[in-house]
């Protein structure tokens, strides 16, 4: 490579996937989430500071301001005119993040040693050394470019870079005793020399925190974490991250609805500021006893409408940690029994008048398509600023769905994303995900969503993981499709590919319709479900072993006999019904798979729909 000549260089901060899913609350998700973003864009102002131009992720918008967290992605690509200068800025790049990273440790750290009684600090100061200095997978390259070609110069820098990453950074580090019950990774916090092999002493350095009360509910009974995920765990002890890391439970998110119900059903007088204000007390005082939180993080939608009210009974009701609303919480709790008798008698009251609140919410996921190989294609740099430029638009309109939806979006990455939302909300917001990538990056490719819906108490890591195979399988079976996958409390999971190429029939806007229905009570629950004590009469294998086909036609026309049959005269005209039915003639005739696994797909499209409306 030539000093003079411009270079191209690929900057990426990892381990991603560790940092993000190794989660026990949302909270260390979303600070996660949050951390990487951060650190990467300072990353990005030392590269712009020493003249480096950033590619990807760009935008029109000048300077550091341009990238609103969290929709900075965990990579960029830059241009520099000096080989030299690059190299030299990329390896300073990395010192940055390191730097910023032991600093925000430095002040959590400090932090406990300040609150709590120590033996051997100097012990936890090396745990917080040890662990971290090998922790960030930090991998670049510098490549020469031809102004000229450029889309080959990009290709050999990408094919560079994947090289690079192949080649993996390892030392080996010893990690003896006992683990951390968060990551299982790394040894816990302890200030004995060899408290990781007693169990006592490390019990009574996490009670000892536990009991403070900056700690009080921070960690839960049994939980002992290393310097990483204790990190997360206290990130909004760092000042300059105060107010920027609050997440709502997964409670939370599953029965802010409910909560919209509530809010209505009091301002018209349906309940009762005694009802409510006799529970809060009740929660306020199973809560104390318990040792556990009372107060709880809304999203931001819900805090919208708390906003249009100064109710104080209503900000207390809404400020409280939304399980509590959810009589599941109470068979475990540590409260005498007549405290909790009367919880659950003002429970039973407000559920009379406004319903049971939801417990599952939904967990979507989306990548863009072979977004890798159009950067190939990209002609000059301007070429790709521009379509940068465009993903940059797309995430900051994904940022602004929580503004329109209740839900709260992890990361906005450019291309890919990660958001909770409520169940209500998730058929919503996937359809405008599609709609907003389509119209922001009009440059002919696509966008694959994966979504799961899971119970509030399911462990997150497992939903995670389940929302990130069902976004792979759904790339995995031709892209441009979006994969749902229902994680019921018992049984297995039920999941269905909707395709977008397949025909010219739109499967969602089915899903849509089909949605509607339920939700507005017009269709019986399990209309369907006699069919699948049918399944092989519909299934035709005359062709041998392995060569099965669906009868489709037979199978549409009992599946709109059996629709007709149960649908409800009383909240929907026979116009309405009938085109239901041509809809569903059209979606098993043109949509489904002509093999045998054409009818497990009607078979799941149908449960998940009916979960979705009625979690049922």
């Amino acid at each position: 490579m030539n000093s003079n000549k411009k270079v191209l260089g690929i900057f990426q901060l990892g381990p991603v996937q560790e940092f993000i899913e190794i989660s026990r609350k949302t909270s260390d998700i979303g600070v996660s989430s949050f951390l990487l973003s951060y650190l990467i864009k300072e990353a990005m102002k030392y590269i712009e500071s020493k003249g480096g131009t950033i590619i990807y992720p760009f935008s029109s918008i000048p300077g550091s301001a341009r990238i609103a967290e969290p929709n900075v992605p965990n990579h960029f690509v830059t241009e520099f005119d000096d080989e030299n200068i690059a190299k030299d800025s990329l390896k300073n790049a990395e010192e940055v993040i390191k730097k910023k990273f032991a600093e925000i440790q430095e002040s959590i750290k400090n932090s406990i040693l300040r609150d709590i009684d120590v033996t051997d600090g100097a012990i936890i100061d090396g745990l917080f050394q040890k662990q971290s200095e090998n922790f960030w997978e930090i991998y670049w390259i510098i490549s020469d470019e031809d102004p000229t070609k450029y889309d080959s110069s990009y290709a050999i820098a990408e094919d560079v870079f994947n090289g690079r990453k192949s080649i993996r950074n390892f030392k080996q580090i010893s990690e003896d005793g006992y683990k951390c019950t968060l990551c299982g990774k790394r040894t816990p916090l302890h200030d004995g020399g060899n408290a990781w092999q007693r169990r006592e002493k490390l019990r009574k350095f996490w009670e000892k925190l536990r009991s403070n009360q900056k700690y009080k509910y921070r960690f839960k009974e049994n939980e002992q974490l290393c310097s990483i995920c204790i990190t997360k765990r206290l990130l909004d002890l760092y000042e300059e991250f105060s107010s920027s890391v609050k997440m709502p439970s997964t409670a939370s998110i599953a029965i802010s609805p409910w909560l919209n119900k509530l809010f209505n059903a009091y301002n018209k007088g349906r309940l009762s500021g005694d009802l409510l204000n006799s529970l809060i007390g009740k929660i306020k005082s199973i809560a104390d006893i318990s040792n556990e939180s009372f107060e709880g993080a809304m999203l931001g939608k819900l805090n919208e409408t708390l906003s249009t009210s100064n109710n104080e009974i209503l900000k207390k009701v809404f400020a409280i940690e939304d399980s509590y609303y959810i009589i599941d919480t109470y068979q475990t709790t540590k409260a005498p029994e007549n405290i909790v008798k009367g919880a659950l008698e003002d429970l039973e009251k407000i559920y009379k008048e406004i319903g049971r609140p939801p417990k599952y919410y939904a967990v979507i996921r989306y990548d863009g398509d072979r977004i890798g190989e159009h950067l190939r294609s990209l002609k000059s740099v301007e070429n790709h600023k521009q379509f940068s430029t465009k993903i940059y638009e797309f995430s900051k309109e994904v940022l602004n769905l929580e503004s329109k939806h209740m839900a709260k979006v992890i990361y906005a990455g450019g291309d890919e994303g990660l958001i909770f939302s409520t169940l209500e909300d998730s058929s919503e917001i996937i359809e405008e995900i599609k709609n907003l990538f389509s119209s922001k990056i009009d440059e002919g490719v696509t966008i694959s969503i994966g979504v799961t819906i899971a119970h509030y108490s399911q462990a997150l890591q497992q939903v995670l993981k389940d929302a990130r195979d069902i976004l792979k399988n759904a790339k995995d079976s031709g892209r441009n499709a979006t994969g749902v996958s229902i994680l019921k409390r018992s049984g297995e999971p039920l999941t269905f590919i909707m395709h977008f190429d397949r025909s010219n029939i739109d499967p969602f806007v089915f899903f849509k319709k089909m949605l509607e229905f339920y939700r507005n009570d017009c269709i019986s629950n399990g209309w369907w479900r006699d069919i699948v004590d049918k399944k092989f009469c519909f299934i035709d294998s005359s062709r041998g072993i392995g060569r099965n086909t669906i009868d489709r036609e037979m199978l549409s026309l009992e599946a709109k006999r059996l629709l007709l049959r149960r649908y409800k005269k009383d909240k929907i005209t026979p116009v309405q019904i009938n085109d239901l039915a041509v809809a569903l003639e059209n979606f098993i005739l043109h949509y489904l798979a002509v093999d045998s696994v054409g009818f497990d797909e009607f078979v799941n499209f149908m449960a998940i729909a009916e979960f979705i409306a009625r979690e049922e």
